[in-house]
Formats: C-alpha cells, sequence, structure tokens
C-alpha cells in the first residue's frame, strides 16, 4: 500500500501526526521535515495520484474537500486525522481576539465534520475524541500521540531532593497550567 500524508500549517501537530509517522513506516508526505517547506503542488499531485491511501491531518480548508472528493472518485482511500475538538463552550485562543475566535472556531467544527462523512476512516488521539468523532463517522481508531527519544537530548539527572515538574505546551494550554498553578505552589513549599 502507498500512503501519502498531507500535513496542515499547525507545525507541532503535523510533526506528531503526520511528519513521524511518515517517517518511520516508509510513508510519502508533503513535508519531510518541520522545518521544510511544503512541496509544490505539481509534487504533490502526482504523490496523490500514485498513492493508494491518502491522510489529511486537520483539514479544515473547504479545497482539502475538493481533492478528497475527486482522489476518492479515483479509487483513493481517504483517512482523516485530527487531534482536537472544536466543540467547546470556550477556546484558549479567544482570550486574544473573542469574537473571530468563537466564529472561527464553530466554523472549523463543521468543516471536519463535514470532512468526516467524506473520509472512509478518522484516527485521532484519545477515547474522548473518537466518542465524539464516532456520531459523524463509524470507523474511528485511536493513534496515541508519541515522540521519537532521538529527537530530546538525554535528560539531566536530579541531583537535588525535590520534585522538579515540568510543563511544554502552546498558548492553547494556559488554562490547563492555570488549574495547575496552586497545586504545584503547594507542592514548591514542601519538602
Amino acid at each position: 500500500m502507498n500512503v501519502y500524508m498531507l500535513s496542515s500549517g499547525y507545525g507541532g501537530c503535523s510533526y506528531v501526526r503526520i511528519l513521524m509517522p511518515a517517517y518511520n513506516n516508509g510513508f510519502n508526505t508533503d513535508k519531510m521535515s518541520i522545518s521544510s517547506n511544503k512541496d509544490d503542488v505539481s509534487t504533490i499531485r502526482q504523490a496523490v495520484m500514485s498513492a493508494d491511501i491518502v491522510v489529511f491531518h486537520r483539514p479544515e480548508d473547504e479545497t482539502y474537500h475538493n481533492l478528497a472528493r475527486m482522489l476518492k472518485k479515483e479509487g483513493k482511500k481517504i483517512v482523516m486525522d485530527n487531534d482536537d475538538t472544536f466543540k467547546m463552550s470556550y477556546h484558549p485562543l479567544a482570550q486574544f481576539t473573542p469574537d473571530a475566535v468563537e466564529v472561527e472556531i464553530g466554523k472549523r467544527g463543521k468543516t471536519i465534520d463535514e470532512f468526516m462523512k467524506i473520509a472512509e476512516l478518522v484516527t485521532t488521539t484519545t477515547e474522548t475524541l473518537a466518542k465524539e468523532y464516532r456520531n459523524i463517522c463509524d470507523n474511528v481508531v485511536i493513534l496515541p500521540n508519541c515522540i521519537d527519544p532521538i529527537d530530546w537530548d538525554e535528560p539531566l539527572r536530579n541531583e537535588g531532593h525535590k520534585v522538579r515538574i515540568g510543563m511544554v505546551g502552546s498558548v492553547a494550554f494556559e488554562y490547563d497550567y492555570l488549574h495547575l498553578k496552586g497545586i504545584l505552589r503547594k507542592l514548591s513549599k514542601r519538602k
């Protein structure tokens, strides 16, 4: 089976959900490294036409819908991968432009729901998201996020007696952190 994976504009998500799986499974993709540009349109066109399966990461743009429908007519299997929900009353990015973000989040959710109706398979990261997506597509598989240890320096050994906790995320995780902030302060005062 020849698999071609189309990345989204989300660098971190595309790295984990498209680039690493493509690299580790011998699949082709439109972006061969996190710092490289996407391939040009003619290269992508040729690659998707020679693929048996085309994976779209977070296909929010209507252009992806048209492409998926055309590929499906050509006998290609269409897979959608998404690792976020847009079914929420508030999105953390709304703190920057509340009205624009809330409208955009609703639009993204509808667009992704519509794409799921085209796809033969939907892959996602958690049972919570899988349950949400199964309301639209019967064929949903959980593929948890993973990291490649080669990408990371060897952790430094904690020579002290305090437990150290590190968190990594984006501005979208600010509110997740706020839930833990008080607990982390209490823990930092303990011996």
